[in-house]
């Protein structure tokens, strides 16, 4: 590794659009990211755009000095995803620091619809808002299927988090051979990685937890609430399951979008019982969350990469994924695969697991050996090497 580190290393200074840093996935994809090329770098300095306070708060709170604030310029912006007062921002910006920096880095694809630098990176997660816009709202779909559109176009170099959302890309948008290879050409697969925050849960930590919290036996869903992750369907086939597994319960832990949402009234409407939700939860108390599960349950119909089911990996819980999407090539070999549109295939997955002692054991082996393969080290020595395709 550390001659893989020094050959990727040169000078360069990286404008960051860090405005997504504090939400969840892409927010945990950048922190890490972040921290990893410092870490691995020292000739890497940044400008970061956010909210100023917030984002200098994330530097000087690393008590390891990994970030230090010399290697930082921050810009303030606060311009919401999506919106006008961003596309403005955004063009201002890349415009007054074009000659001032090396390279611009987005961690998603809302780039200025009329300027992007030559000298630009784009990540994009995955295609969920084009598969799934009745979830979305036609008019948000449609603005965005035009900035990704530009971002293929006019970013130097596409960054994907699995070959799965590669082909989707090319697929979508590679509407001739010429098109197809120029996708091909551009489009770089860096796999995501695991926090240092996860790590395997010892029994006794299990016990302790369980008694504090009043846990017993439970499954697990970690995740936002957005209407892809297919939550009506995962509670469904937790209440089927639970005829013959009367003590469990069902934990759900993420984001809300709203107060009382779908998944509420279905619970509601249907008297669903023994379902624990949550949100806002930190890592070192998630940790045991999926430390203490019977299983990690993840059917969602579109994902890109799956962090989620990584982070429970790493933590040694046993793994029941959708069969939809990057899941099986990411967790390929180390989850029980089921139908998301199978409320049975799911019932009988969670069923067999909790019930099978045995098949535990092999699975929570498994997730542990699975987890060993990624790392956000390696996703940042990746990525580096992206940059230093464009900047020599």
């Amino acid at each position: 590794m550390e001659l893989e580190k020094k050959a990727v290393s040169k000078k360069q200074t990286v404008f960051i659009d860090a405005r997504l840093i504090f939400y969840a996935g892409v927010g945990r994809y950048l922190r890490e990211l972040i921290y990893n090329i410092c870490e691995i770098d020292k000739d890497i300095s940044f400008y970061l755009l956010g909210d100023k306070k917030k984002l200098a708060e994330f530097i000087e709170s690393d008590k390891s000095d990994v970030l230090s604030m010399e290697r930082f310029t921050l810009l303030d912006s606060q311009a919401k995803k999506y919106s006008f007062r961003e596309q403005f921002v955004l063009h201002y910006l890349f415009i007054k620091y074009s000659k001032r920096v090396d390279l611009f880095f987005c961690p998603h694809f809302n780039v200025p619809l009329f300027y992007l630098p030559k000298n630009s990176v784009v990540t994009v997660h995955d295609l969920t808002f084009f598969k799934f816009p009745s979830y979305f709202g036609k008019i948000k779909t449609f603005i965005a299927k035009i900035l990704l559109k530009r971002t293929l176009k006019n970013a130097q170099k596409i960054i994907t988090d699995s070959n799965f959302v590669k082909k989707d890309i090319i697929a979508m948008f590679g509407i001739n051979e010429n098109l197809v290879k120029i996708l091909e050409d551009k489009i770089e697969i860096v796999y995501p990685g695991l926090g240092k925050s996860f790590t395997p849960v010892t029994e006794d930590e299990v016990l302790r937890f369980k008694t504090e919290k009043k846990l017993g036996q439970y499954i697990l869903y970690c995740g936002n609430r957005k209407k892809h992750k297919n939550i009506v369907n995962m509670i469904k086939a937790f209440d089927v399951a639970k005829k013959d597994l009367p003590d469990i319960k069902l934990v759900i832990i993420g984001l809300r979008f709203k107060e009382h949402d779908f998944a509420d009234k279905y619970i509601e409407e249907n008297n669903i019982r023994d379902i624990v939700q949550l949100k806002n939860v930190p890592d070192d108390e998630l940790r045991l969350y999926y430390g203490g599960a019977e299983a990690f349950v993840f059917f969602s119909l579109s994902e890109g990469f799956g962090l989620a089911p990584l982070e429970a990996a790493s933590c040694g819980t046993p793994l029941i994924l959708s069969s939809a999407a990057a899941l099986p090539e990411v967790f390929a070999g180390a989850a029980i695969f089921t139908d998301p549109c199978d409320i049975m295939d799911m019932a009988d997955a969670i069923k067999r697991v909790v019930s099978d002692k045995t098949l535990k054991k092999e699975l929570k082996v498994k997730s542990l050996e699975l987890a060993g393969k990624y790392s956000y080290a390696d996703t940042a020595v990746k990525t580096i090497k992206v940059f230093m395709q464009i900047t020599g």
